[in-house]
């Protein structure tokens, strides 16, 4: 049952605090790095940068995911060491991780590319605006009374490219959605071509649990949304604020921890060959699946 599994994945965040430790510490050291990209005056410095941060990402998300997949062994999680696991999974997964998120970028890149021509071709240029944002004084409410003065049609430009984007990228992830603890599973193979595996696994695994897969999805846009709005409310306020930031952190995690959780359990029920009951929340995501 599905409400099963979402409890199951609340409880193992709750109950293993190193899923939410390393991901505020990668967050920590990757809002302390930013700047430096961002103010750096040479495109050397920029570009050593950011390649530095390309590779700690890589190492952080090599290690989370193997400690993701190590905690999907609920009832194991007090018996386990997660800082050897994390630093395990950053050592064995680090090369098949940074090869996808740079074949990730370099996909996304062309996609909103591609959409950015199909947007400028059916809703028109976006001109106007760069040219006008240009020339906009730094006051705070500035953008907003500009957006007030523009024409219905150069707002239906703008609401165009918005949603074009939205769409683009939600399916695009959609796509992508269980690469993570594709990329967490012992293959047997080349390092190099693990990547290409994990993607014909995840997409493979998407297609055959279209519908429940889609509903998860739809679900986790749906709140993440829900949450945005609440953060463009309560912006102003810093408790609200400070508050929102360790919902949406939690919220990841127990987003994460789900998707591992599914892609874990419904693998564990097709490769099952015989017909003794192991878990009960196994059990019943085979039933309802």
């Amino acid at each position: 049952m599905f409400s099963g599994l979402v409890k199951k994945s609340f409880d193992t965040v709750n109950e293993n605090s190193a899923i939410v430790l390393f991901f505020v510490l990668f967050l920590i050291a990757i809002n302390f790095l930013l700047p430096y990209i961002f103010s750096a005056k040479s495109i050397i410095t920029t570009v050593i940068l950011s390649i530095c941060l390309f590779l700690f990402a890589a190492v952080f998300i090599a290690g989370w995911i193997n400690v993701l997949k190590e905690s999907t062994e609920k009832e194991k999680i007090k018996e386990k060491n997660f800082s050897a696991i994390f630093f395990d999974g950053a050592g064995k997964n680090i090369i098949p991780v940074a090869f996808s998120l740079f074949l990730y970028s370099v996909l996304l890149v062309t996609i909103l590319f591609l959409v950015g021509r199909f947007a400028q071709y059916f809703f028109g240029s976006l001109d106007f605006l760069f040219k006008d944002i240009l020339n906009m004084t730094p006051e705070q409410n500035s953008f907003m009374n500009y957006i007030k003065t523009l024409s219905i049609e150069q707002l239906y430009v703008i609401y165009g490219w918005q949603l074009s984007f939205m769409l683009a990228i939600a399916v695009f992830n959609f796509f992508f959605l269980f690469m993570p603890p594709a990329l967490a599973q012992e293959i047997k193979i080349n390092i190099f071509l693990k990547v290409f595996i994990a993607f014909k696994n995840s997409l493979c695994f998407t297609f055959k649990n279209f519908i429940p897969v889609f509903g998860i999805y739809f679900l986790i846009c749906f709140i993440s949304g829900f949450l945005n709005i609440i953060r463009a409310i309560t912006l102003p306020n810093i408790i609200f604020a400070i508050l929102f930031l360790f919902i949406y952190i939690y919220f990841v995690a127990y987003v994460i921890m789900l998707i591992f959780n599914y892609y874990e359990q419904k693998n564990h029920c097709d490769n099952r060959t015989d017909g003794i009951r192991q878990d009960d929340i196994s059990d019943t995501t085979c039933q309802d699946n």
